[in-house]
């Protein structure tokens, strides 16, 4: 159960920025300077390299979510003096650069790994954001792959940093897909997020 709690102590910033960068990508500013990373890239299958969802504001306002998330938490673990609940500083002192440093690539690692999923996803001829309007087993293993791509390059940045097990970082990416999916579904619920 210590275990348990202490990953959410650690992920909790990355938890905190992923709603918020949601909640940005509904605002004008986000609209107006959407740009789609694959610049409308079509490939000889006649489909998009990622899709229009992909753009490069998303992926660095999830960066900067989670760095500035990143920073208020570490704050408050400094000041609380409880910085050893925290993975993130087993072995990096809990200071405002690295903070900025980590949160930065928590949020860029998140974007990142979805850049996979997205370009299957395409290859297959699923629309940006339907992968569940799909039938039979591709339903499934894209609605898998939605709660997990993502994670594993979160934890595979935190396991960098902060010198975790790879059998940490098994459990991490599991309780990370299901915390995933648990927030996805409270998303939709509050009409945050169209589809799971």
């Amino acid at each position: 159960m210590n275990m348990i709690a202490r990953m959410y102590i650690t992920m909790l910033p990355t938890i905190i920025g992923g709603p918020l960068n949601m909640l940005f990508v509904k605002t004008p500013l986000y609209k107006k300077f959407k740009s789609p990373i694959d610049r409308g890239l079509v490939l000889s299958d006649g489909r998009r390299l990622f899709g229009e969802n992909k753009t490069v504001i998303g992926m660095f306002s999830m960066a900067f979510f989670c760095m500035t998330v990143q920073c208020i938490y570490g704050l408050i673990f400094s000041i609380a003096d409880i910085s050893s609940m925290n993975d993130l500083y087993n072995i990096h002192a809990n200071t405002v650069l690295f903070n900025c440093f980590a949160g930065f690539l928590f949020g860029l690692s998140y974007m990142i790994f979805e850049l996979p999923n997205s370009f299957l996803k395409r290859r297959c001829g699923v629309d940006s954001g339907s992968a569940t309007a799909q039938n039979g087993i591709r339903r499934y293993i894209f609605f898998l792959t939605d709660q997990f791509d993502s994670i594993i390059g979160v934890i595979l940045v935190l396991k960098i940093l902060s010198g975790i097990s790879w059998k940490e970082y098994f459990i991490y990416v599991l309780l990370g897909g299901i915390t995933h999916l648990l927030v996805n579904i409270i998303l939709k619920i509050t009409k945050v997020r169209k589809t799971l």
